[in-house]
């Protein structure tokens, strides 16, 4: 984008262009269109900064990803990983992971903890669903009973304990505070488990079953 103008003056810019500099959102490192191969371009489409193909019309939509994590409890104590990647690289999380295109979000959960930790999980009810200002992650957060067996570290963990709930380490992200107030709640509560079983995620088939899954 220009930053200078004719005869030294600041170049007059558009609504939408001025709204891009204070975007936050990042936009995709897209080039290319994926219907004819011209490169994409940014320009306005339906009121927003997008990028667009010049030859067929083709808009590239950076739409939201959803993420899912689990509160695991075994014998009051919760279930966390150490992060081996970026964001907050070497702090503590709730087990968690990205969903996949048509996966179910329960059993996404329930795989992702298994592929971190190496523990099955049973989801108990949904403690809710967060997400920081300007970012393009919606976190979907589960109470869940963690089952039988050491924890065990996968690549994207440095390590993987069990903390009670006292002794909780500083944790990675701003909403995790709220998830264990909602966990805490929900204990004292007592709040039913969700009413049906949900799918095995085609990744976990043969891993997962679905009494893993609610009640």
């Amino acid at each position: 984008m220009p930053t200078g103008g004719i005869g030294g003056r600041a170049p007059v810019q558009r609504g939408w262009e001025r709204a891009l500099s204070h975007w936050r959102m990042p936009i995709t490192d897209a080039c290319f269109c994926l219907r004819c191969g011209t490169a994409l371009a940014l320009r306005e489409v339906f009121g927003h900064p997008r990028l667009a193909c010049s030859s067929c019309d083709y808009v590239h939509y950076d739409d939201p990803k959803v993420a899912v994590g689990v509160v695991a409890e075994r014998q009051k104590k919760i279930l966390l990983t150490r992060r081996n990647h970026e964001p907050r690289m070497g702090l503590w999380s709730f087990p968690s992971g990205f969903v996949d295109a048509g996966e179910d979000v329960r059993a996404a959960a329930v795989r992702e903890a298994l592929e971190e930790t190496g523990i099955t999980v049973r989801l108990q009810r949904l403690l809710g669903i967060y997400q920081e200002q300007g970012s393009r992650v919606i976190y979907i957060s589960f109470a869940a009973e963690a089952g039988a067996g050491e924890p065990v570290p996968n690549v994207e963990s440095i390590e993987v304990r069990f903390f009670p709930e006292a002794e909780l380490p500083p944790l990675a992200f701003a909403h995790d505070g709220e998830i264990l107030d909602a966990w805490r709640a929900g204990r004292r509560g007592r709040r039913q488990p969700p009413d049906r079983p949900a799918p095995a995620s085609p990744r976990s088939r043969g891993r997962t079953s679905l009494g893993q899954i609610g009640a």
